[in-house]
């Protein structure tokens, strides 16, 4: 037991407090929370794991414990599957040969990361893997590292994986805890890896940042992950297509299909793990792995030739940004950037209009579609301002098209921006006025006082914003009794809308990162292919009622017959149609438009 305390620099998962021991159990010294030790291993989890929970885990766990100086290793992995009713006995065979070839994975993950890092690879010292299981990767990693711990959820995994050292003739430190709370001090260690462990936790966006604390700078995050959109089995479950169904139909097919729980399971696919892997990680690589020999052994014939198709066309430049998108998994590295150089990651919204604030005004005024869509939509929200002395906050106010006109009407102007080119492009042209006020602000976190404002305006924003109802929320907060919020949606039923968001910008993705992946050149930003929400009128007018805000009328507007790219093939044309199809806007027609302008009133 004091070994533990010793050797490890382990603390409270939740508060960080300090731990003291007493018998078989430690101690927060500042929650006061108590975790027990069981045959050495500290349990550290904040909750139980999600295919057991903590009641049967520890049944089975006692049950490993009093059964496993029986058997060797192979046959205690007999042994615990003979007794795991939850798995059908198709699938117990696969397992327990996945399980035995896990050192051979091991070592080909310690490959890829010499592959990738060099030499620099092996200077890391204190390595974590989150997930160890049974503990495959740990025992080649021993050898090659100084400190080596392993974590997991599944108690009984770690009883498992003792005797997988045992056998080896090596003691590994093991802590069972969750990834998402990890017992851990900032700053640990130099290498943290995920060995297919992600894609079987609660909270995914957690584990991250978890990994993220615990690293070094500039440490290295390895994660290994099965792709959601592969066109092979799923490797779970062993059922072909199961990604490219909806989230909500996947645990029903499965069910059906082979009788077992998949609600526990949650792929990414190559965007989702760019996304969110790049809020923590600046530096974030992608590769294709091999296949191990042993693994390859096991396969039958047919697969066996699959795989020999994949290592050909995983070389070849067009096939591999092909791979990226629907091949089998992932190996991504990530690095934790050095603290003398580390800055906040920014959204890809903001470094897009970063990168277009010098010409954002000319954007605004060009004769184009999009230009002639601004100018439409600017009309159509100033004739729903009246005259007034109040003051009036303009959120994601861009290059100040609205500052003359409500400084002329009268009001006070604030106007704030997620991106600080833009409000330095703001200040530069506006600086010199009187009553005109800019600043960086996030519509989500508004640092300005309740009950302040007289009128607030937010056009062409809310659809780039993830938590867009916490944004409405917070723009109602700060407006006065009686005051006005002016804030334009794109339209859910809009044939426009609909292609732009869901068709258009897809594609576009899709092309940038074939771009970036045949010739290794930087994204070009010249496009948006952003995220996008559309909304409907009902959805809206529910969203504002929600927090004290009365819709008192809805104008649509932008009515384009022309589908993206051919609006800009085609611009005078477009401009033209558009403009004589602007007076649906208030006949039976108008839900066609591609936005619409709810005025709400704050109750």
């Amino acid at each position: 037991m004091e070994k533990i305390l010793t050797s490890l620099s382990i603390c409270c998962p939740l508060c960080k407090g300090q731990l003291s021991q007493n018998d078989d159990t430690l101690t927060c010294n500042r929650c006061e929370k108590k975790y027990p030790v069981v045959s050495g291993i500290p349990d550290l989890r904040v909750f139980g794991d999600p295919y057991l929970g903590f009641d049967d885990d520890y049944k089975r766990t006692r049950l490993v414990m009093e059964n496993v100086h029986r058997f060797d290793f192979p046959g205690l992995l007999e042994f615990y599957w003979s007794n795991s009713p939850e798995t059908p006995n198709h699938l117990r065979k696969k397992f327990i040969r996945s399980v035995l070839a896990a050192e051979a994975k091991g070592k080909a993950v310690l490959k890829a990361l010499d592959s990738c890092n060099g030499k620099k690879g092996r200077d890391a010292q204190d390595v974590l893997e989150i997930g160890c299981g049974t503990g495959g990767f740990l025992v080649p990693a021993a050898r090659r590292y100084s400190n080596v711990v392993g974590t997991d959820i599944a108690l009984r995994w770690l009883i498992v994986a003792k005797k997988r050292f045992e056998e080896a003739g090596i003691e590994i430190p093991l802590i069972c805890c969750c990834a998402e709370h990890l017992p851990f001090p900032d700053e640990l260690f130099d290498l943290v890896v995920a060995n297919a462990t992600l894609e079987h936790t609660r909270y995914q966006k957690k584990v991250i940042s978890e990994s993220n604390r615990v690293l070094r700078s500039p440490g290295k995050f390895f994660l290994s992950t099965p792709n959601r959109f592969s066109l092979t089995v799923e490797p779970h479950v062993y059922i072909w297509g199961v990604g490219f169904l909806p989230r909500t139909w996947m645990h029903k097919y499965v069910k059906f299909r082979k009788g077992v729980d998949y609600k526990k399971i949650k792929l990414l696919s190559f965007f989702e793990l760019k996304k969110v892997l790049g809020k923590h990680f600046p530096d974030v690589r992608f590769s294709l792995p091999d296949i191990d020999e042993v693994s390859l052994a096991n396969f039958s014939n047919w697969k066996q030739f699959q795989v020999k198709i994949y290592r050909w066309i995983r070389n070849v430049p067009l096939f591999k940004a092909f791979l990226l998108l629907f091949g089998p998994i992932y190996h991504i590295f990530c690095q934790k950037m050095s603290r003398d150089r580390q800055k906040p990651v920014k959204e890809d919204k903001i470094v897009y209009f970063d990168s277009i604030a010098h010409k954002y005004f000319q954007l605004y005024n060009q004769n184009s579609p999009g230009g002639y869509a601004f100018s439409v939509r600017k009309k159509r929200v100033l004739e729903l301002i009246e005259q007034s002395k109040g003051k009036v906050l303009d959120i994601g106010c861009g290059p100040g098209i609205m500052v003359k006109e409500l400084t002329d009407l009268g009001y006070e102007f604030y106007g704030i921006d997620a991106s600080p080119n833009v409000i330095d492009e703001c200040k530069k042209r506006f600086g010199t006025m009187d009553n005109v006020n800019f600043s960086i602000g996030d519509a989500t976190k508004l640092e300005l006082a309740d009950n302040f404002f007289d009128l607030v305006i937010c056009m062409g924003v809310i659809d780039r914003i993830d938590k867009y109802e916490l944004a409405i929320k917070e723009m109602l907060r700060v407006i006065k009794k009686d005051g006005t919020l002016i804030i334009t949606f794109p339209n859910l039923y809009s044939p426009f809308a609909v292609w732009r968001a869901y068709v258009f910008y897809p594609t576009v993705n899709l092309l940038k990162s074939i771009y970036y992946f045949i010739l290794r050149r930087p994204q070009p930003l010249a496009l948006l292919s952003l995220f996008v929400k559309l909304h409907s009128k009902r959805g809206a007018v529910e969203l504002a009622k929600k927090y004290d805000g009365k819709t008192i009328d809805t104008v649509y507007f932008n009515f384009n017959l022309f589908l993206s790219p051919l609006d800009e093939i085609f611009p005078r044309l477009t401009v033209w149609a558009t403009r004589r199809l602007e007076q649906c806007r208030f006949q039976r027609l108008r839900w066609l438009g591609s936005g619409f302008i709810l005025t709400v009133k704050k109750i």
